[in-house]
């Protein structure tokens, strides 16, 4: 048996995410954690603000988590 740490949100299709959003998605299901730094390298031509923006909306929708603190803060599926 495997346990899994982290659980890929069963409504995440109804969450209505913009194309950045969604690469981090992706990228959450294959790495299982996102930095800042992750997500701006996957999308380089987008202002960092806005990629902040992005990933406090997917905290808002119940889709991923905050932890760490500081330079060493990361996202995860809840």
């Amino acid at each position: 048996m495997v346990l899994r740490k982290f659980q890929i949100p069963e409504n995440l299709e109804s969450l209505e995410l913009n194309e950045r959003q969604k690469k981090a998605v992706e990228y959450l299901k294959k790495y299982r954690k996102i930095t800042n730094r992750e997500y701006q390298n996957l999308c380089p031509d987008v202002n960092r603000e806005t990629l902040r923006k992005d990933l406090n909306d997917l905290i808002n929708k119940k889709a991923i988590i905050r932890k760490g603190e500081k330079k060493g803060i990361y996202y995860e599926f809840i």
